[in-house]
């Protein structure tokens, strides 16, 4: 563990040290976006930090007795041993981490233009690592603030989905009965309507945004996480920890 740790130290203050800089500017400028990253830098120094010192075991804590073990514990475990699982969490989390600190990686202005002539459609080098667009913009720049767009999209629509996938499902597989009946017809009108002329229609009813997009997405993407979630849940009311629970008299919140 200690490599892995040893390597993301440098990496940080290899960021914050080619990014000097940009540090100073945002300080200056205030921008919400540059001030993002100057979060992010900063919760990746003292993160790493933090997960040092409790690797070599310099904050000293007693052992806690525990009863049993958790689910979030057990799955936990579980999520750590698939080496594929692990592989996408850390592609993910590199893919974040890289997006919202843009201001500081991106050598150049996503919008910059300069001498169009002169600079439009060159290929890669080391001033331009992807070359750059008709209008002499730099693409490595434009794909990194892109991105950030692209995967705040991404997240915040499919955590919402998720959301109300997992809550919807649970409530059609716990009770059942006409319940289930009316969430389920609710789920097969919504799946024949096809999302993407659905899409088109609310965008052209009111004003495009983004906020809009990741709602319209949210609130249309639920149906698949809601019927995996009810399988579930109609599987588990019937395990003995819910009979016994029953029997104790608790509640269906419970």
């Amino acid at each position: 563990m200690g490599a892995w740790i040893l390597g993301a130290w440098a990496i940080a203050l290899a960021t914050l040290a080619i990014s000097r800089d940009d540090v100073a500017r945002t300080l200056a400028d205030g921008k919400t976006g540059d001030w993002i990253a100057l979060v992010t830098l900063a919760a990746t120094l003292v993160g790493v930090w933090v997960w040092g010192i409790l690797d070599v075991g310099v904050v000293s804590t007693r052992p806690v007795k525990r009863v049993g073990v958790s689910q979030w514990r057990i799955a936990g475990r579980r999520f750590r041993r698939n080496h594929l699982a692990m592989m996408g969490l850390a592609i993910m989390v590199f893919l974040y981490w890289v997006t919202l600190l843009a201001p500081f990686i991106a050598p150049f202005d996503p919008n910059f233009q300069g001498n169009i002539v002169l600079n439009r459609y060159q290929s890669p080098s080391m001033e331009h690592f992807l070359g750059t667009d008709k209008f002499g913009r730099d693409i490595f720049s434009r794909i990194l603030y892109g991105a950030r767009i692209s995967l705040s999209i991404g997240f915040i629509s499919i955590a919402i989905a998720v959301t109300l996938g997992v809550i919807v499902g649970a409530t059609a597989g716990y009770f059942r009965g006409w319940v289930d009946s009316a969430i389920a017809r609710l789920i097969d009108m919504l799946l024949s309507i096809p999302r993407f002329i659905l899409l088109l229609v609310i965008i052209a009813m009111f004003e495009p945004s983004i906020f809009l997009l990741v709602a319209v997405l949210g609130l249309t993407g639920w149906e698949g996480s809601a019927r995996i979630v009810r399988g579930q849940f109609l599987s588990l009311r019937e395990q003995e920890f819910v009979q016994a629970a029953k029997a104790l008299g608790d509640s269906d919140w419970r």
